[in-house]
């Protein structure tokens, strides 16, 4: 008797053991919206360099760069223009006056918490845009809907810099 019960105590650790562990790996999630060492990355899902700026590496950054031709055509000569690179991107967007629409609407690269009132959701999202064509240049393919709505999700948030 002494044994079968050793026995059921055995089995409940294995299984308690089994569940602590199933449940450890299912609340860490897939990795979007943590930081390097599994944290959440605050409210709102993940920060400007996790989830905006590796868009902007992978389709902008081509153009958009010092001497770029997206640069050039969005004022670069001008010390304004549009530099979507790393450490740059950020105060190249948000409440940045577009250079190709400076008195129309939306007039701002990135208005914060205001997405349909920035330039930049226009220029990725709509097939005719008022000035150019629909970004990037080189689409299609273009950033995917599931994209578009992380930079508008960012964008409502208040476009912070994290």
């Amino acid at each position: 008797m002494i044994a079968k019960m050793q026995h059921k105590w055995t089995l409940a650790t294995i299984g308690l053991g089994v569940v602590t562990t199933l449940i450890s790996f299912s609340c860490r999630g897939d990795g979007i919206g943590l930081t390097d060492n599994g944290d959440p990355e605050g409210e709102g899902g993940g920060g400007f360099a996790s989830e905006i700026q590796p868009l902007f590496d992978t389709n902008c950054t081509r153009c958009h760069a010092p001497g770029g031709i997206g640069f050039i055509q969005t004022g670069g000569n001008d010390n304004n223009g549009l530099d979507l690179t790393r450490g740059n991107s950020h105060g190249s967007l948000v409440s940045q006056a577009t250079f190709e629409l400076p008195d129309t609407e939306p007039s701002l690269r990135v208005s914060p918490n205001d997405p349909d009132g920035s330039y930049l959701i226009e220029k990725v999202s709509s097939d005719s845009p008022k000035v150019g064509r629909r970004m990037p240049l080189d689409g299609p393919p273009f950033l995917s809907q599931n994209e578009i709505q992380r930079i508008r999700d960012w964008i409502s948030e208040g476009a912070p810099d994290n």
